[in-house]
């Protein structure tokens, strides 16, 4: 199949019992262990949304989102007297990881452009 196909096929959505994650290997052990064993318990939790890229229910790929906030004394000076507020709210894209047998055919770029729609 190529590239094109192969991204035309692409499903993305929040992380369920129906995906198979097992086989999942990006080459880091700290997100493979993340998506193979702790991703279920995090988005029950709610601590974050896990969203999966997959063909035929394979994970392919992933990211997660957050609630986060960024500091006042951290943001840009223009920013600083907008809000009486001493944080401003923010999602956070904490992980993003693209399996290996995947890697270098635009999916993490996919995954990234998913998440800031």
């Amino acid at each position: 199949m190529n590239l094109i196909n192969r991204k035309h096929s692409l499903v993305f959505e929040p992380l369920n019992k129906n995906h198979d994650r097992f086989l999942f290997d990006c080459g880091n052990d700290i997100l493979n262990r993340f998506i193979k064993q702790l991703a279920s318990q995090i988005a029950k939790r709610q601590e974050a949304v896990i969203y999966v890229s997959h063909e035929n229910g394979r994970v392919i790929g992933f990211y997660t989102l957050s609630a986060d906030k960024i500091q006042k004394s951290d943001s840009p000076d223009e920013l600083k007297n907008q809000s009486p507020h001493t944080a401003i709210p923010c999602i956070l894209i904490g992980r993003l990881a693209v399996d290996k047998n995947y890697q270098g055919m635009g999916i993490g770029i996919d995954l990234l452009a998913h998440a800031l729609r």
